[in-house]
């Protein structure tokens, strides 16, 4: 058995150069124009299991950092570069905040504090779940960036829906030295997610 992990591609050809996989230090990325990161850039790739996603480019921003696979919230943060104050988008673990109502995307990459690092808006989603994630279920905040189809009061993430369970048989096989193809698996801490732009659940009234 081997596990699944995926393959994310920039299929744009104005991206063709950027590892959406891949985690950057400020000035590293490919696409680092003029002294300034290019934050909020958005993309489309490819993935032979997941089929296409959208993703935008940001940074992280607190201090535990992210796994990939973790559900993060987002916000514009004033950043001041001599006398140049621009816009970064800036990303944390979701925290859970009740009634948010802020914007969430999947992080494709183990970021520390500070890096950049692309983070999926539309698509199937691999991310970080807990307990068992039936397919085909509303999703929940559980903890630090975890999700769960486990319904928590005014947690809920919006324009998301569960597609595969957690430790289901799911990706393109793949060959493995002394055993030959076989067919990858979830782990059991993580699912496939199908997402819309999502957010965390808003107030009501």
């Amino acid at each position: 058995m081997a596990t699944f992990a995926p393959q994310w591609v920039a299929v744009d050809s104005t991206a063709s150069s950027q590892n959406l996989l891949s985690a950057y230090t400020v000035g590293a990325n490919p696409a680092y124009l003029e002294g300034i990161e290019p934050s909020n850039q958005v993309v489309q790739g490819a993935d032979p299991s997941l089929g296409i996603g959208t993703f935008v480019y940001g940074q992280m921003s607190n201090a535990a950092g992210c796994n990939a696979g973790n559900v993060c919230e987002y916000t514009q943060t004033l950043f001041t570069n001599g006398n140049s104050i621009i816009l970064i988008s800036s990303f944390q673990q979701w925290a859970g905040t009740a009634n948010s109502g802020k914007t969430l995307a999947v992080a494709l990459a183990a970021l520390t504090q500070y890096q950049f690092g692309w983070f999926q808006l539309y698509g199937n989603a691999f991310v970080t779940s807990n307990g068992a994630m039936t397919a085909n279920s509303a999703v929940y905040w559980q903890a630090a960036g975890v999700v769960s189809v486990t319904g928590v009061a005014s947690k809920q993430m919006l324009a998301t829906v569960s597609a595969v369970a957690s430790g289901a048989n799911f990706g393109t096989a793949v060959f493995v030295a002394g055993t030959g193809t076989v067919q990858p698996a979830l782990a059991a801490t993580n699912a496939i997610v199908t997402i819309n732009n999502p957010l965390a659940q808003g107030a009501i009234t």
